[in-house]
């Protein structure tokens, strides 16, 4: 297993974390979280080719994508979030606040998950940062992920972490179908 940084990956390899990493990883949460996730092709695409993003690409020894990772201190590139948030949350951090905008991994490699946290945390620390990072419900509670992130990035820093939810969103059905008329 390897792990590169691309500014932009090339092309057939763009096509190949699409189909065989990023849709089977994410596929599933369209019935498991309220929110969209699964990115249309032209906004992964256009997400893979945003210079202000790091994109991280993990491979099999054969060179097959297992895992990709993108993390961004340009919050303005990051269409679903509020730059003025995190701003006003961690003042004077411009610059040093870093959005985790995915981790993904083709089913049945676990490890790369870790490998791509641990890869992308060296910015952060080195930059004396900010990770951010959003979970739906389903992989904060369900599937631990947030816990495990913790874990994962407290080992290899070798130092504990402070981790706190910066904001939740909830997503509210009112059935008005039941009840007396």
């Amino acid at each position: 297993m390897k792990t590169a940084a691309f500014d932009i990956p090339p092309a057939d390899m763009i096509d190949r974390i699409w189909a065989e990493v990023y849709l089977p990883a994410f596929e599933p949460l369209r019935t498991k979280a309220a929110q969209r996730h699964v990115m249309w092709w032209e906004e992964f695409l256009a997400l893979m080719q945003d210079r202000a993003v790091h994109k991280y690409v993990t491979t099999t020894d054969g060179g097959d994508p297992i895992g990709l990772g993108c993390i961004t201190n340009d919050l303005t590139s990051v269409p679903l979030i509020e730059p003025a948030f995190f701003e006003a949350k961690y003042p004077g951090m411009t610059g040093r606040i870093w959005y985790v905008i995915l981790v993904c991994a083709a089913p049945g490699n676990r490890d790369v998950y870790a490998e791509l946290l641990t890869t992308m945390s060296a910015l952060v620390d080195e930059s004396r940062g900010i990770a951010a990072l959003d979970f739906c419900s389903y992989n904060a509670v369900d599937r631990q992920l947030a816990s495990v992130a913790k874990t994962i990035l407290t080992r290899h820093l070798g130092r504990r972490i402070p981790v706190r939810s910066v904001d939740t969103q909830t997503f509210m059905t009112y059935d008005l179908t039941k009840g007396q008329r």
